[in-house]
């Protein structure tokens, strides 16, 4: 989530992300568009030029530390798969069962965890 940037900053970084996104498939490299979002306002820019049907990836990594954080992710998971009807979706970081189990029998996840939680697995 883009929280805390002004809107004109998230939309000029949601252009440079699917520009350079563009760039890389006229190039012939595969490239799974990575979705942002701040809040409802966010959902009329951030989900453009991204195919629908396709595989996207999101990120969770210090976008859900709070309960209204939560909620806020929530809301724009509900609106980028009802927009784009994803094909699956890459999660970056953790998958909490609040947030993620009212789409699991809606779209395939595919998780994996952030460097930070690699690096802070307890060891048994």
């Amino acid at each position: 989530m883009l929280i805390g940037q002004s809107k004109c900053l998230q939309e000029t970084n949601t252009y440079f992300n699917r520009a350079v996104g563009f760039y890389l498939q006229k190039q012939g490299i595969p490239v799974i568009p990575n979705i942002r979002w701040s809040d409802e306002s966010s959902f009329e820019y951030c989900f453009l030029g991204v195919p629908k049907n396709s595989l996207v990836s999101i990120s969770t990594h210090g976008c859900i530390r709070s309960n209204q954080q939560k909620e806020t992710f929530k809301k724009g998971l509900r609106e980028m798969i009802k927009r784009l009807s994803p094909k699956g979706i890459i999660v970056h970081g953790f998958m909490p069962s609040k947030v993620f189990d009212e789409f699991k029998d809606i779209v395939p996840f595919y998780r994996f965890p952030s460097e930070y939680e690699e690096t802070h697995k307890e060891t048994h």
